[in-house]
Order: C-alpha cells, then structure tokens, then sequence
C-alpha cells in the first residue's frame, strides 16, 4: 500500500524518467562529436586531395621534362640548339623562344627485333588468345599459367642479341613470376628460363623490365621466347604490355642538360606569358633503361606563367628540385598562384619536402589559401607533417579556417595527432569552432584522447573524450559539457568495459531556467555489467513554478536480470516534497560511543525498529517479538492489558465476533452461542439441546375383503455425528375390525433392523391397542424403523406413529 503510494508521486515518476532518459543524453553528446570530428575530417579530406593533386601535376610534368631529356636517344658530345618563332595575325600574336643545351655521350639500345602493339598482336600468341588494350597487349585470362609468346623463326643471332626490355603496366594484385622461355628448334622447357624480380612501379603502376645477359648461347638461332609474368590473372588482375624488344646496349655514359622555353601571346582578349627552365643531371653507370626512378640523378624545374584576360589575371609559380641516390630519394616541391577576376580573387601557396631512405620517410606539407569575393572573405591554412618507418608512422595536421560573410562569422581549428607501431596506435583529435550570425552565436570545443595496443587475441583500448557547447540568440543561452572516459579489454570474443559519463547543461530563456547534471559509472565484463548513476535538476519559471530534484540509481545486470536500487529527494512543481528510496535492505543506524546501533531496518518487505514512540498509529500487520501491553499494566492482572509472545493475554473485557479455540475455559458468567459442540463433559442446571428428539409421523389405514395391510416408515438423522450410543423408542394407536365378524391381526414393529412382532385375535366389533418397540446401543447417525399391521376381510389403521430417539452418558439403576 504504501509503495504504490510512493509510486503514483511526481518524484518517483521522474526518477524512472531521468534513469529512462540517461543513455539517450550519452549517445546525443556522442553524435555531436562525431558530427564535429566528420566536418573536420572532411574538411582535412578536401584540403589533402587538393595537396595531392597540386603536387601531383607539378610532379607529373617535371618527370615527363626530365624523362624527355634522360631518355633522349644522344649520339653528340655537345649540342646546342636554339629555337625562335614569331607569329603574328589579326587576332594573335606569338613570340616563342626554346633553348637546349646538353652535353654527354648518350645510351640507347639496339634492337633487332621490336613490337608496338600500337593496334594488332603483331603475330604474338598465348596461353588463350591475347587482346589489344589501348596500344597495350593483355595475355588471356587463365588460373595457373597466362603466358604470351613471340612470333615463331625470328631467327635471332643468339650470341650478338641477348637482352630482351619490355615496358608493362601492373592492374589490380597479379601474383608476379617475371619468367621468360626461349626455343631454338625444339620446345620450352624450364632449362632454357631466365626469372627475374618484380620490378618497381611508378604511380600509375607502370615499369620497365629487363632480361640481361640472357643465357640462350646454347642455341645457335633463337627463333622464339615465351613471356610467363605472372601466376595466374582474371578479369581484375593482370599485366599489359606496351611493348618489346630484343637487342643490345651502346656503353653507359654521363650525362647534363638544359632546357629553356619563353612563350609570349597576345590575341584579341588575351596575353600570356610563359617561361620554363629544366635542369638534368644523370649518372647512369651501368644502367641502360629508361626509368627516371631507377637513376642516380637529379632534376630541377620551374615554371613561371602569367595570364591576363578580359575577364581575369592569373600568375603562377612552380618550382621542383630533386635528386635520386639508388634508393634514396628527396624531393622540395612549391607552388604560388594569384587569380583575380571581376568577381573574386584568391591566393594560394603550397609547399612539400619529402625525404625517403629504404622504407623510412619524411613529410612536411602545408597549404595556405585566401579567398575573397562580393559577399565572402576566407582564409585556410593546412600544415600536415608525417615520418614512417616500414609500419611505424607518427602524424601530426593543423587545419585553420576563417570565414565572414554578411551575415556570419565563423573560425575553426583542428588539430590532429596520430602515431602508431606495428597496429598500436596513440592519437588526440581536438578542436575549436565558432559560428556567429544574424540570429545565433555558438562555440564548440571538443577533444578526443585514445590509445591502442593488440597483443594475439588481446585488444586494449583507453578513451577521454569532451565536449563543451555553448550558444546564445535573442531569446535563450544554453551551456552543455559531455565528458566521458572509457576503457575496454578485449579477448577470444569478450569484452570488459569500464566507463565514467558526466553530462552537465544549463539552459535558459525568457521563460524559464534549467540546470541539469547527470554522472553515470559503469563497469562491465561480457554481459555482465554494474553502474551507479547520480542526477541532480533545478528548475525555475516567471510564473514562480520551482522544482529540485536529486538521485542516485546504482544497477547489476547478470543472466539477462536486472537489479536496481536507487534514492530520490526532490520538490515537485506543486511544491510536494518527496524523498523515496528503492533497496531490498534500507536502515538507520544511530552513532554511538560504542559504534553503530541499528535504529530501523526494512527488509523484504518488513519494518524492524529498535524502539518506537507511536501517538496514533494505523498497522495492516504486525509481530511482538516479546511482548505488548497497556501502559497501565501492573503485572497482577487486575489493571490494564498484556499479551505475550507465549500466547498468554490478559484483559478487562474482550468482544470476539469470530471463532475462537480453546482447550480449557472457565466462564464465571452467561455463555451465549447460536451453535457449537462439547466433545467434553458437559454439566448445567438447566439444558436445552439434541440430546432427545421425538417425530410423529402421519397415519395411515386400508380395507379389503381379502387380505389387507397398512405400514409407516419413520427415519431419523441426527444433528451430530456424536460417537455416543443412541435408543430408540417407537410407538402407536393400531385399529383392526373384522368386515363380517372376528379376525386375526399381526402387528410388526422394526428399528434398525430389530423386529418386535404382536398377535391379537380380534373380536366382532373391532380392537384397538397400543403397540410399542425399544431398542437402545444403537451407533451411527441415522436410525430407520417401521410399523407394519396385517389381517384379512377386514378395516386395517394406524394412529399417531412416532419415534423417540435418545443419546446421553447417565445410568439408571
């Protein structure tokens, strides 16, 4: 009764709605970090493809100079040459100047024998038919052994040719084998093979390989080679080649190089003027291909541009430098560009070093842009720095932007901080945003602090996570942290979790005011889990409405079953105060010099006190542990009451509108009751009760001039099933009187089963007689018995049967 009181109250009500609502408030402030760190990663995304592409370009273009002048095929020892044209028309005016100077002995390869593939196979065959690709040859798909084979009887002298060079282009994660077969007259085999190791791809997974020093001498006349690149190829993983040849190498040589171009135009809205300069170096020993990767070099370029037309002004700045050792390679990349038009203007600089030693690298890039037009001002910076080791990698960005427009302004910064070894990794995202406009202002800081460490089938995670908004409009403010500190071990498919979750908000407006904290601690391993969760509410309206609320819910789960306890104190919006608490066991202890004494204690539904003072008090159910007793009692019986837990009671007076049980009485007064039984001995001056009952029954007669008789059947039933024996005495008035003059008449009377039989000879003119049967010992409670009386030609009557049935314990003498 009293906890479903406790349960209809506001208080109750909204503890249920605060623990209901906890996990929705966690996840609310979980999505607005997640919102945030996505916007900035996009943001970071854009920036690094726009670094990416720009360094790209430069790249591309500064390696297609500097492959031009390393692969040029150079037979002179010096050369320079000069190139100058000037082209003029109505609408165009061109000024050009190139100037190349080089200076070396060159390399080139000497082919016997070279194929395209620029539209048809040239006669090449395979393992399954090949197909032209854009000018590039691709061998059938086949899951074991996708080899291509030269045209048959190429009759190549096998001691003067025997270097084969091919260019191909690697797609998708075709297993490598990079064997090449020949054959004089008979048939491949793999004696006559040569393997050698994949080589390294250029971005677009292009490579140039070579087979040197071929060992085909066994052969006087090479007449055909197989190619077997890979292990097994399909529809998305595959070689293409561009082209082949068989030949020979001229000597190594050194070689220097400068190329300069100027280019001015001008026609009927435009002028341009461009100026590159290319500067190549190259020491390329003993190697004779052509991948500028594979050099020992070092190449500088630089592009300058400047563009007018009617509509815009643009000027760029390129600049490159770079230089190979074997494997180790630097390279310094820096782009500066302005565009005006009649609408915006804008500016950007890039710049990135990189430096990689074997599989160690370093890179520093940074991006700067400002952008303006009619209705908005923006600046972004982005500074990104990275070093790697094999897998280790340590990453440092900062992306800074400002933006104002008419009716806003907004600044943000991001930084991010990532380093990882062998998959173990340590990263901070952090950040801050601000946004004003015409109708709003809001600041947002977050930050996001984890590390990572798997050790076999072991996964550790530790998390700190915050998130501070604030945001104000004409009419209302709002101030909200979310901090939440997380960690988890996991392992063969378990997880142990622990967590602390604070969320603290304050909101108001011009209506109201709010302050809410809520503070959650859970800890879990598998399914199993506990958390203890602390809520505290203030609220406050213009039309004077006050409410307070404090709790603390603590939680078990196990096997599926949930245990909650909890405590809420707090003053509802009617001003009803309520303090409730929800626990198996709830007690007061009471401090002492002697330590703590328990004052009361509820548990299992129960009240247990110590000792209690009630004026008026109303009690469903109850239990004395010793005794209860009226202040007044005395002890001697005469004053007051007592009741015992022996069950000895004493009263003045007791009204009883029940049963009662007792093996043992005195009553010194009246005794009134509507029923009841003694299965004692009974004593009374004066008795009314079942102890004799008589029953008369209706009469009966009959006539015939034959033989005749008349019966009445008589029963009794007892109103106790009294073990005490019972007699029975049976009576009534018989008539008998002959039609035509004497007869003879038998009267029988039967009780329980013992017959009395009576003869009369009846004279003219009739007899009447009383007929009487007893029988006593008799059990049981019912008692059946008869009178029966027969004669012949004669009138037949019985009058005022009856029966009298008996029970007691006296004795006659």
């Amino acid at each position: 009764m009293i906890g479903d009181t406790l349960e209809q109250t506001d208080g109750y009500k909204n503890l249920v709605s605060d623990i209901a609502d906890l996990d929705e408030d966690i996840q609310s402030a979980r999505d607005d970090i997640t919102a945030v760190t996505t916007e900035s990663a996009a943001t970071k995304a854009g920036l690094a493809k726009e670094v990416t592409d720009r360094k790209k370009a430069i790249t591309d273009e500064a390696t297609a100079r500097g492959q031009a002048l390393l692969t040029e095929k150079n037979e002179r020892v010096a050369d320079i040459s000069n190139v100058n044209q000037t082209i003029q028309t109505t609408s165009d005016s061109l000024a050009q100047q190139i100037a190349q100077i080089s200076a070396g002995t060159g390399s080139q390869f000497d082919p016997v024998k070279i194929w395209y593939f620029d539209s048809t196979v040239e006669g090449w065959t395979g393992n399954g038919t090949p197909i032209i690709v854009d000018g590039w040859i691709r061998p059938a798909n086949h899951a074991t052994d996708p080899w291509v084979a030269s045209p048959g009887s190429l009759a190549i002298n096998s001691s003067s040719y025997r270097f084969v060079k091919l260019r191909i282009r690697k797609v998708g994660a075709p297993g490598w084998t990079g064997q090449l077969r020949w054959r004089g007259t008979g048939g491949f085999n793999d004696t006559n093979m040569i393997t050698v190791a994949e080589p390294a791809y250029d971005a677009n997974g292009i490579a140039t390989v070579e087979f040197d020093n071929i060992p085909w001498l066994t052969e006087a006349t090479m007449n055909q080679f197989r190619l077997d690149l890979s292990t097994k190829q399909d529809a998305t993983n595959y070689y293409l080649i561009d082209w082949v040849a068989v030949g020979r190498p001229t000597p190594g040589a050194g070689m220097a190089a400068l190329q300069q171009e100027t280019t001015a135009r001008v026609t009927g809205d435009q002028a341009e003027a461009t100026a590159r300069e290319t500067l190549a170096t190259q020491i390329r020993g003993g190697y004779t291909g052509d991948d500028p990767s594979k050099l020992a070099s070092g190449l500088l370029y630089t592009e300058r541009q400047a563009r007018i037309t009617a509509q815009e002004a643009e000027v760029t700045e390129r600049k490159k430098l770079e230089s190979t050792v074997n494997d180790n390679h630097a390279a310094v990349t820096q782009e500066l560009a302005t565009l005006t038009t009649e609408q915006e203007a804008q500016a950007t600089t890039l710049s990135g070093l990189q430096v990689t030693v074997g599989k160690n690298t370093a890179d520093i890039t940074t991006v700067t842009k400002a952008v303006a037009d009619n209705n908005k001002a923006q600046t972004t910076a982005l500074a990104a720095v990275k070093a790697t080791t094999d897998q280790n990698t340590a990453d440092i960005s900062t992306e800074t932007t400002a933006r104002t427009d008419g009716d806003s302004a907004l600044g943000r910064r991001i930084d991010s901080l990532k380093v990882e070894v062998d998959g173990n990794t340590a990263s901070r995202d952090a950040g801050i945003v601000g946004n004003v406009t015409n109708a709003l202002a809001n600041f947002t800081a977050f930050s996001d602090q984890r590390v990572t460490f798997a050790v076999g089938e072991t996964k550790t995670m530790a998390e700190i996570t915050d998130v501070r908004k604030t945001s104000a409009d004409a009419t209302s403010a709002v101030a909200e942290q979310v901090t939440t500190l997380k960690a988890t071990v996991e392992q063969n498919g378990q997880t142990n979790a622990a967590a602390i979750t604070r969320i603290d908000k304050a909101v108001t407006d011009l209506e109201s005011a709010t302050a809410t904290s809520i503070q959650q601690v859970t800890a879990a391993i598998g399914d199993t889990n506990s958390a203890v969760q602390t809520t505290s509410q203030a609220v406050a309206d213009i039309n004077g409405k006050l409410s307070a609320q404090w709790g603390v819910k603590v939680q078990v789960e196990a096997n599926g079953v949930k245990r909650i306890a909890g405590i809420q104190l707090g003053i509802d919006g009617a001003g009803a105060s309520n303090f409730l608490i929800s626990a198996d066991t709830f007690a007061v202890y009471n401090p002492t010099t002697n330590g703590q004494e328990l004052v009361f204690a509820s548990t299992g539904g129960q009240m247990f006190m110590r000792s209690v003072f009630i004026q008026d008090g109303s009690i469903d159910n109850g239990k004395i542990g010793n005794y209860i007793q009226s202040s007044n009692w005395d002890g001697t019986g005469n004053v007051g009451w007592h009741i015992n837990k022996s069950g000895y009671a004493t009263f003045n007076g007791v009204t009883v509108r029940g049963t009662i049980y007792a093996t043992d009485g005195s009553f010194k007064g009246r005794v009134e009751a509507t029923s009841g039984s003694f299965r004692g001995t009974v004593e009374a001056t004066s008795f009314i009760g079942d102890v004799a009952n008589t029953g008369v029954f209706p009469d009966s007669s009959n006539r015939s001039n034959n033989a005749v008789s008349t019966s009445v059947a008589m029963s009794y039933t007892d109103s106790s099933n009294s073990v005490l024996n019972k007699n029975a005495v049976v009576e009534s008035l018989v008539y008998v009187r002959g039609l035509t003059g004497a007869v003879a008449s038998t009267i029988q009377v039967t009780i329980a089963g013992n017959v009395r039989t009576f003869t009369y000879d009846v004279p003219v003119g009739g007899l009447w007689f009383t007929a009487r049967h007893a029988v006593t010992g008799m059990g049981g409670q019912r008692i059946d018995a008869s009178i029966v009386v027969s004669s012949s030609n004669a009138t037949v009557a019985i009058y005022a049967p009856t029966i009298t049935v008996t029970r007691g314990t006296g004795s006659f003498s």
